[in-house]
């Protein structure tokens, strides 16, 4: 399955779903060619579905719509996809706090399929904003 294609199929049917006059959302997705399995591409949509619906529904706390990016790159055997919102990412619970522990179920739902395809999740803030990387080595297909 050709993922760079599947991803910016899948951010359009999102984007157009979650925009409406006033409130317009952009995906804009950065993706290298690379051919994947369909077992592979699976949870990577289901991933990013998961990431870029929670990005839409808490980055923007005023209402307005926003502008998101996913960037697929691909070499010599492994992939990263990020998702970066302008949001601040979930808020980190202190020691003592009610869910100090324990993650919400986006982020269990985002581990757990990374796990299926053997992929590291890495979370960052920056000043731009929220990213979730994901990373992992593809087997059958390549680079077109």
């Amino acid at each position: 399955m050709a993922l760079d294609r599947y991803l910016i199929d899948l951010s359009q049917g999102i984007a157009s779903a979650a925009s409406s006059i006033d409130r317009p959302w952009t995906i804009i997705v950065d993706a290298d060619p690379l051919i994947i399995s369909t077992d592979t591409a699976v949870p990577l949509g289901l991933i990013v579905n998961e990431l870029v619906t929670n990005a839409i529904q808490h980055s923007r706390p005023d209402g307005e719509g926003g502008s998101l990016h996913i960037v697929l790159e691909a070499d010599a055997g492994n992939f990263s996809m990020s998702v970066s919102d302008p949001g601040d990412g979930p808020a980190v619970p202190q020691a003592g706090e009610l869910g100090a522990r324990r993650a919400g179920l986006g982020t269990r739902l985002v581990e757990t399929l990374a796990r299926q395809i053997n992929a590291t999740v890495t979370k960052g803030r920056s000043a731009a904003g929220y990213t979730v990387t994901v990373a992992a080595a593809y087997g059958a297909g390549g680079r077109t």
